[in-house]
């Protein structure tokens, strides 16, 4: 065994089996909830201390976001008191979210008072954040507490309680342990486990609960402003079963004792996804569950997201991304398996458990494929750099994103696993796949709650060996740690299919237009335009690009005439005998142009076409347990 691989176990056996007990006297957090209507929380924690100088921080680096949250910007109130009386605070003018305090002989304990601002999430904290209203509400622990600087995330305890409207449903992986009033106290568990246990709770509430054999139970909860919102049919109800049971035939066990989905549908509260060992918050809109067109959105894909980050991000991390507190950084290079494969293996489990049908999944894939094409930026940076600069993307980019790239490593990512999955079953004549490698690299002890096992890539490359034979470190080179000059297209040939383009526009991208309200031409023009007709995305070396046109210029005249959406359709597709169009823009100077774009391709979209090989995508994405197997007990 070589030194890296005698470390590598070491450190499982000092995560997995020697975990920290927790110290005696916990932290006590009182979260109030009573202003969240008006967008304020308030909180107390009682914190054990001794006599001197010390410091505590604000969460920084929340497990997720993969960079520091920002939300300490939404601290509306410090206030620190001690038995004999209020105590000074300063800023540590080095690290913003340190906060430094003398406390006075014969002092035990002090109590600090927060004041959080609710619903207006930074760049980056947006699954994270807390949210509020009228009728329904979601809070991350993480806004509303401090912890001392020498705590231990693992085995420092804190005792959480939370005030909840009588008449209110609530979801979280906490476990309530006692109610008085319209407070709700939960057992004490680890600063580690009460920062990744959210909680939402709400006027309008279901609870959905899939119990199946040998598999931990599953827990819906979903809450929203409108009653309606929630009354989904049988069939919604069966797919998002036919989930848990896809994902149990895939992982076999789970690193969890209970699952539960936190799902608000709001128009209120930003659209999210954000993972936890044993839960997940998400945020959908209103109308999602309900609106036969919403389902083959978004939001099809993302509970199927989340729930694998369970097993893939959680429970399975990189080494480099696993520390004790939440204010030291982490290595991020490794999100292209972290977040890529979730992808990827959220997408297979979104199609097998008919949440979006084969042919949609297709058609999306296609679509990806087809932007990722156009990321020209990759000839100066890697897709491994996307990872280790991930925060810094978040957000996106207004202006040349493409030169830029965005968080690639999801997608791209993805697109890397996909070409894995169909090479094992190339490799072994279909006997083995990414599957048989899920079973093994994610497999959970028997017995053992809340594991987290970190890894490194050389113990992925081993497993990867383990399940097929290849050269495995030489196409993670290529795909991931080097600039390419174009994407590989690679991963459609394994999977027995070519990229092609047709002139109708696919019904998924139709969906995401009316969803995202853009126009998107990237692949006759290129450039896609926001629903005010600016220009959202140029794409480098396109027709546009080539015209000088530039994003957030506005279209207002094409051929002549006022714009609209039908007549730039309209127009698209006689350029194949016109061989040109005309566009009347106005800058941001408030200045028009006139513009001629000689082109004559007709409208041009992503798809797939078969190849006369095995079609491997197709069978990568059918159901695995037949209607019957796997049923509630």
């Amino acid at each position: 065994m070589s030194a890296r691989s005698i470390a590598a176990a070491t450190l499982f056996l000092v995560c997995l089996v020697a975990l920290p007990a927790m110290a005696a006297d916990p932290l006590i957090l009182e979260v109030d909830t009573s202003k969240l209507n008006r967008h304020l929380m308030t909180s107390k924690i009682t914190i054990p201390v001794e006599p001197g100088e010390q410091a505590f921080w604000y969460p920084k680096w929340i497990p997720g976001i993969h960079g520091p949250g920002e939300q300490i910007r939404n601290m509306g109130g410090l206030k620190i008191t001690s038995s004999v009386g209020r105590l000074d605070w300063m800023r540590d003018p080095n690290e913003l979210y340190r906060f430094l305090v003398q406390v006075p002989e014969g002092v035990d304990s002090i109590v600090a008072e927060l004041t959080y601002i609710a619903s207006q999430p930074t760049r980056v904290s947006r699954g994270v954040d807390s949210y509020g209203n009228n009728s329904l509400f979601g809070i991350n622990f993480n806004t509303c507490l401090i912890y001392p600087e020498a705590a231990k995330a693992r085995s420092t305890p804190v005792k959480v309680s939370v005030q909840i409207p009588e008449g209110w449903g609530y979801g979280s992986s906490l476990r309530e342990e006692s109610t008085s009033g319209d407070w709700k106290h939960f057992e004490v568990e680890s600063l580690e486990r009460v920062v990744d246990s959210p909680l939402i709770a709400g006027k309008h509430y279901r609870r959905l609960e899939v119990d199946l054999e040998d598999f931990p139970p599953v827990i819906y909860h979903i809450v929203s402003e409108n009653p309606d919102a929630l009354l989904f049919d049988d069939e919604q109800v069966e797919r998002y079963r036919r989930l848990v049971v896809e994902s149990a035939h895939l992982f076999g066990g789970a690193p969890f004792d209970r699952y539960d989905f936190l799902v608000i549908c709001s128009d209120d509260v930003p659209r999210l996804g954000l993972e936890h060992l044993s839960s997940s918050f998400n945020s959908i809109d209103e109308q999602s569950l309900v609106n036969e067109a919403e389902l083959t959105g978004w939001a099809a894909g993302l509970l199927p997201h989340e729930l694998v980050h369970s097993w893939c991000g959680k429970y399975r991390r990189p080494a480099g991304m696993y520390r004790n507190n939440f204010h030291d950084g982490k290595q991020t290079n490794l999100l292209w398996i972290y977040e890529g494969l979730t992808q990827y293996l959220g997408q297979v489990l979104t199609a097998r458990s008919g949440l979006l049908s084969p042919e949609t999944e297709k058609e999306q894939l296609a679509a990806r494929v087809g932007y990722l094409n156009n990321r020209a930026g990759r000839d100066w940076r890697s897709l491994q750099d996307t990872a280790v600069a991930a925060h810094t993307l978040r957000g996106g980019s207004r202006r040349w994103s493409d030169l830029r790239r965005n968080q690639d490593y999801y997608d791209e990512g993805a697109l890397f696993w996909l070409e894995v999955d169909a090479k094992i079953r190339r490799l072994t004549d279909g006997q083995k796949s990414l599957d048989d490698f899920s079973r093994r690299f994610f497999a959970v002890p028997e017995n053992q709650r809340q594991p987290i096992k970190p890894f490194t890539i050389d113990e992925v490359v081993e497993e990867l060996n383990q399940v097929a034979p290849y050269d495995w470190k030489g196409l993670i080179t290529r795909r991931i740690l080097v600039p390419q000059e174009n994407l590989s297209l690679e991963c459609l040939r394994e999977a027995g299919y070519q990229l092609t383009f047709v002139t109708e526009r696919p019904e998924a991208l139709k969906t995401r237009e009316r969803q995202r309200k853009y126009v998107s031409a990237e692949y006759s023009l290129g450039l896609t335009l926001n629903k005010d007709h600016q220009v959202s995305t140029v794409v480098p070396g396109g027709v546009a690009d080539q015209a000088g046109i530039t994003e957030e210029m506005e279209i207002v005249g094409i051929n002549g005439k006022k714009f609209s959406e039908e007549r730039f359709r309209d127009a698209l597709e006689e350029s194949t005998t016109e061989g040109e169009l005309e566009l009347l823009l106005l800058d941001d100077n408030e200045t028009f142009h006139t513009v001629q774009l000689a082109y004559e391709g007709g409208p041009r979209y992503p798809s797939l076409s078969r190849l006369e090989s095995p079609d491997w995508l197709s069978e990568i994405l059918e159901p695995k347990v037949t209607a019957g197997e796997g049923e509630s007990n």
